[in-house]
């Protein structure tokens, strides 16, 4: 739940304990969707690409690495 609509939850709880004369002392937000498992097929669509994004720039790192770890020592090499 987004934090600027917390408030509004709250008050929806708050007026439905008044109303109906009941304790919500820990009370589960949820939202309706129309088309749920597309929503977790979406997120798992999201967490895949990141994945992706996320191991081709360690992969790109870790070549710029080797090739100045490389450099470094192809010139150390030859002052020796």
């Amino acid at each position: 739940m987004r934090e600027d609509q917390r408030p509004f939850f709250r008050l929806a709880v708050q007026q439905a304990e008044a109303a109906y004369n009941i304790k919500a002392n820990h009370p589960l937000f949820f939202y309706w969707m129309q088309d749920p498992v597309a929503e977790v097929l979406k997120y798992r669509s999201d967490g895949f690409k990141y994945a992706l994004i996320a191991i081709s720039t360690f992969f790109a790192f870790n070549i710029l690495c080797v090739a100045g770890s490389v450099f470094a020592f192809s010139k150390l090499s030859h002052e020796f």
